[in-house]
């Protein structure tokens, strides 16, 4: 084990930057700084950052090594709107980073609210093997 430096301030770095700084500003992009000695992992993690939502109409969370592919969010958005339903989610289990674009992946499907007072508003989900691609683009 050896001493590093700390990494750089990423968040720091694109809000003093000149295209970062009127998106910070306007609070488009939110922080929750947690030392790593005092985190709890991923699935912590994923919870903390569910709570930044402050009533947008789009809500996305990814993890940080993602890869998107050209015009993702236009088909992201065109499948919530065609998803039947008030409040849809889009979730799925994204092939690697280093896999091929556009590649089959893991589903996730049958969600569930949890019903026990412990697990209130907690969303269970189950996976299934590879993509369903159904007719009219409507998500499953």
């Amino acid at each position: 084990m050896e001493d590093v430096p700390p990494d750089d301030d990423c968040f720091k770095l694109f809000c003093e930057s000149p295209a970062g700084k009127p998106i910070c500003l306007n609070d488009q992009v939110r922080l929750i700084d947690i030392n790593e000695t005092e985190s709890l992992g991923p699935y912590a993690a994923r919870f903390f950052a569910s709570k930044l939502w402050f009533g947008e109409e789009w809500y996305m969370q990814i993890d940080s090594h993602m890869t998107f592919a050209k015009s993702w969010d236009s088909i992201s958005t065109s499948m919530l709107q065609k998803a039947p339903s008030k409040k849809p989610i889009l979730s799925h289990y994204p092939p690697p980073h280093t896999g091929k674009l556009g590649g089959p992946g893991g589903r996730i499907c049958d969600p569930l609210f949890a019903t026990s007072d412990i697990e209130s508003q907690i969303v269970r989900l189950s996976g299934a093997n590879g993509y369903e691609k159904k007719d009219g683009g409507i998500p499953r």
